[in-house]
């Protein structure tokens, strides 16, 4: 089972899954329903904004022509900590301030068990679990991130260690694991781009994710695995310094 720390620097924790096919008949009834069972847990409803609609003139045909967002329907938490997005496409939930894996798995499947009984065969085409770490530090010397975080992921650092002018040096790596992939996107964006490099802030962003067709009621156990890939790649991310940060009541 993953380790729990008293601390941790998570700014989202999230689940999403993206419909197979797009929900049909979401209207004003099936939002006004859901709006009363998330009333408790996610009593303030923003309703979506529709897009603003432009006549543009063109001799372009009209398959051409590109297609307005999806309408989104967000519900928060009194404390707007918590927030579920619903559209025809997708469902997610977002913990801005994280309790628990368990808390967050059970707020989604919350929400998932009414849609599928608000729906019938109820699928989805893919399934993705997303912890996103900033690890910001009080401290000068905003590259030396030695102690805080694994040599094997501090190359690019070490390579701009003495050049003052680096406004990013930020990584991706993708990994598969069967049919799960995992996006790992880590090292300093650097809030202040592109703008010189001066706030000491370091990101950990793990997104473990499927794409496959699925019933609804099977998301349970891709998560749970999910969460198992991501807490392995992060604790192997972490040097002794940051873990006696996150130990430390």
């Amino acid at each position: 089972m993953p380790q729990t720390f008293p601390r941790n620097f998570l700014k989202e924790v999230l689940i999403r899954v993206d419909f197979q096919p797009e929900l049909q008949g979401l209207g004003d009834k099936e939002i006004q329903s859901l709006r009363d069972d998330l009333a408790e847990c996610f009593p303030i409803y923003q309703p979506p904004v529709s897009p603003n609609i432009v006549l543009q003139i063109s001799k372009a045909p009209p398959s051409q022509a590109p297609s307005a967002p999806p309408l989104e329907h967000e519900f928060y938490s009194e404390s707007r900590d918590k927030k579920v997005t619903l559209s025809y496409m997708f469902l997610s939930i977002v913990y801005y301030k994280f309790e628990d894996f368990d808390s967050l798995k059970s707020d989604f499947l919350t929400v998932m068990n009414i849609l599928d009984n608000m729906f019938a065969d109820l699928e989805v085409r893919r399934i993705g679990l997303r912890y996103v770490n900033v690890i910001d530090l009080k401290e000068a010397r905003p590259l030396d991130w030695n102690g805080y975080i694994v040599p094997e992921l501090l190359g690019g650092l070490d390579f701009a260690a003495g050049e003052k002018h680096a406004s990013r040096v930020f990584n991706m790596l993708h990994l598969r694991y069967g049919d799960m992939n995992l996006k790992f996107q880590y090292g300093i964006h650097n809030p202040d781009f592109p703008q010189p490099i001066r706030t000491k802030q370091f990101i950990l962003d793990y997104d473990a994710y499927e794409e496959l067709v699925t019933p609804a009621h099977d998301v349970t156990e891709r998560l749970d695995e999910y969460r198992l890939k991501i807490w392995g790649l992060f604790s192997k991310s972490i040097g002794p310094k940051l873990r006696r940060m996150l130990e430390r009541e």
